[in-house]
């Protein structure tokens, strides 16, 4: 084998990640090799967005072991971004190299993520078979017979055997102490979803209290989006998400919206934000706004906002011979902020046309106001009455 030394510098690099300064700099790695070792610290910071950049523009004819580790650490930069289908891709050219090599360490590390990437996007019978092939490769390393406990954690758990994955996941915390940062938060993430699952969410906020000790990743938008669903779940706390937090994370940053647009009644942006989702994940959104994924954090957030929406569809009480009794009474009976364009489509029983419709919105709102001393109040384009007290 040519690349010896890229070989053993990736073998110790996982171990001893304070030499990297080193290693860029031994002179008989080509620059293929040492962009690939670069792309590896990048990782351990939660950069995928740069490795990406880093090694999309590597092209060429290189030795397989070299493209294959291209393609693996592209595979988990896609990954660790959500985007799932691109990572699968980059992965399965990654393995299919692999597979025909004696590099047991590296074959398991490519199947392996190929198998994390079929997790999340619930791919049951792929991840089956990946975790059939990661049971015959030989020779493995204390870290891989660690990984493989994970998979078969992973697996049960998805396919709703709980009790055996709760086998697993008992025999998995003897072996925390010795799982490397990026594995041990890989865990934890998904300990965290299955918790979620079976809906014991104090266990939820107890993972979410080991989290926080690996300060890398409580910086990422996994844990902002882990944090701020459990906590508007659990406690309805308001959900904030903002573009630069979410920029690398579509997937996250539209469901946290979505959610956010049926706190705040916006029907138009529920719309725009489904729509977005059913382009990302087209397996598990189908219309409007029927969710026909796995259960998760998420599902469980819509579920509650759905039946809210019906059951105050059901108690709302919209009685009145005038258009400000009307308003009136929806506002009043209406326990979620509402849009401006819904208010005026119910108050009017037609759809705003212009500026001009809204603007008769706007002063009959005034007029309730100060004519009936109503405290009504905006936020974010929807109105709603402050509670009195």
């Amino acid at each position: 084998m040519e690349q010896k030394t890229f070989y053993r510098i990736l073998l110790e690099l996982s171990r001893t990640p304070q030499k990297s300064k080193q290693y860029l700099s031994d002179q008989r790695l080509s620059l293929a090799e040492k962009k690939i070792i670069e792309g590896h610290l990048l990782i351990r910071n939660n950069q995928n967005d740069k490795v990406i950049d880093l090694l999309k523009p590597i092209v060429g004819v290189f030795p397989s072991f070299v493209e294959a580790q291209k393609n693996l650490l592209l595979g988990v930069a896609f990954n660790n971004l959500s985007r799932f289908d691109e990572a699968g891709e980059h992965l399965r050219l990654a393995a299919l190299i692999l597979d025909e090599t004696p590099f047991h360490h590296f074959r398991f590390n490519a199947w392996f993520n190929l198998f994390l990437t079929y997790f999340n996007q619930g791919k049951q019978l792929k991840m089956k078979s990946a975790l059939g092939v990661l049971k015959e490769i030989p020779q493995l390393n204390e870290t891989s017979k660690i990984r493989l406990l994970r998979c078969q954690f992973l697996f049960h758990f998805e396919i709703d055997e709980f009790e055996k994955a709760r086998e697993y996941l008992y025999l998995i915390r003897n072996f925390k102490n010795k799982m490397v940062e990026s594995d041990l938060i890989s865990h934890l993430v998904a300990e965290f979803m299955f918790y979620v699952k079976v809906e014991e969410f104090k266990n939820c906020e107890n993972v979410l209290q080991e989290m926080k000790k690996h300060r890398k990743f409580q910086l990422t938008e996994n844990f902002n989006f882990m944090k701020v669903l459990l906590d508007h779940l659990c406690e309805d706390t308001p959900i904030y998400a903002y573009d630069d937090t979410f920029k690398n994370t579509p997937v996250l940053f539209h469901q946290l919206k979505l959610l956010q647009s049926f706190e705040s009644g916006d029907a138009k942006a529920s719309l725009f934000h489904w729509e977005q989702l059913q382009d990302l994940m087209s397996e598990h959104f189908a219309e409007p706004y029927s969710y026909v994924g796995p259960k998760n954090l998420f599902s469980l957030c819509l579920n509650k906002h759905l039946l809210m929406n019906s059951n105050e569809k059901k108690m709302l009480q919209v009685v009145g011979s005038t258009k400000k009794e009307i308003l009136l009474s929806i506002l009043i009976h209406q326990k979620s902020p509402i849009t401006k364009e819904t208010l005026f489509e119910m108050v009017w029983g037609r759809s705003a046309q212009c500026k001009d419709d809204l603007q008769m919105l706007t002063r009959l709102i005034s007029r309730v106001r100060k004519e009936n001393h109503v405290q009504v109040q905006t936020r974010k384009g929807a109105y709603f009455v402050k509670a009195a007290g």
